[in-house]
């Protein structure tokens, strides 16, 4: 297997999510992450949502549940690492939603199959009753998933203008840049 096989990250379909979606985060992921030698594919077989996975007292799905059932995935078809994607509402532990996840091991072991969530639900203007901005989601949706891709590779939130910096709500996270800072590019290099 070539290297640039053993960096493919599976992009992981959950649920009812436009494939529009996933086709154009592959290509904004592999844009920023070609210089890094890894590459995103859409995996073709879609994963329905449990209903296990789902709180009917929240009405969001746990997101801890989603990531387990992905790290199993990831494991089963020996991957470098899942990006799992969904259009529905998701909380996680303590939180009353979350853009998305990441599940890391200990001591950052980065050569384990890793897995990430987003959900684009939340990053749409028409959630909170605005006129759509497809450009705008568009951006979130990029910014959320290295966010969380970012944490497999062992980066840390990061207080710099940068893409690692934590957000918790849409202000934070469209003030923030699509690309990693000069610190963390270094330690995402070091670690690669």
């Amino acid at each position: 297997m070539s290297q640039n096989q053993n960096r493919m990250v599976s992009i992981q379909k959950l649920g009812n999510i436009s494939h529009a979606i996933a086709i154009a985060l592959k290509d904004d992921l592999n844009q920023v992450y070609k210089d890094h030698q890894i590459t995103f594919e859409v995996n073709t077989e879609e994963l329905e949502l449990e209903e296990s996975e789902y709180d009917d007292v929240r009405e969001q799905y746990d997101a801890s549940r989603i990531l387990d059932r992905l790290m199993y995935l990831a494991k089963d078809n020996e991957v470098f690492r899942v990006l799992g994607v969904l259009d529905e509402d998701i909380y996680a532990s303590d939180l009353n939603f979350v853009f998305g996840v990441a599940k890391v091991p200990k001591f950052r072991n980065i050569d384990k199959s890793l897995v990430s969530l987003i959900s684009v639900a939340r990053l749409r203007e028409s959630y909170y009753g605005k006129p759509k901005n497809e450009q705008l989601f568009r951006e979130r949706i990029l910014k959320e998933a290295l966010h969380e891709i970012g944490h497999t590779f062992g980066l840390d939130h990061c207080d710099n203008l940068c893409v690692m910096k934590f957000s918790n709500s849409l202000p934070e996270t469209d003030i923030k840049p699509a690309g990693y800072c000069n610190e963390c590019n270094l330690e995402l290099n070091s670690n690669l």
